[in-house]
This record gives C-alpha cells, structure tokens and sequence, in this order.
C-alpha cells in the first residue's frame, strides 16, 4: 500500500470529520458539556491531522537524503 495514497485518504477523511464537528458546533450544543465534548473531538482530530503531516515530512526528507525508515 503506498503511504502517500493512505495519508491522503486518511487526510480527507479527518477533514470531513472536522466540517461535520464544525457544522455540529456551529448549530449550536445543547449544552456546554456537549459543547466540550465536541470540541474535543475536534482538537483530537487537529493533533492527528498534524501527526500524518509531520511523518509525511519526514518520509520526504529521508527519501531525498537517501535515508532508509
């Protein structure tokens, strides 16, 4: 499996995740624990969003310095 293919699925699976989050809190909680709740989720999905980037970066990286992971 190429990891390029599988970081962009994942990517815009996460994306959609967030718009659906978004759309979610924007319409409003029914409380502010839900409140929370979802934008925990959200920020959860920002970290591993974050993560797949910095991998990818360094699997770039590594491939035009010759290095092997």
């Amino acid at each position: 499996m190429d990891p390029l293919w599988l970081a962009e699925v994942l990517n815009k699976l996460i994306s959609e995740k967030k718009s659906d989050l978004e759309n979610l809190i924007m319409n409003g909680a029914k409380d502010y624990d839900e409140y929370n709740y979802l934008r925990g989720r959200y920020n959860s999905l920002e970290d591993v969003e974050s993560e797949i980037r910095e991998l990818l970066k360094r699997s770039v990286n590594n491939d035009e310095q010759g290095i092997s992971t």
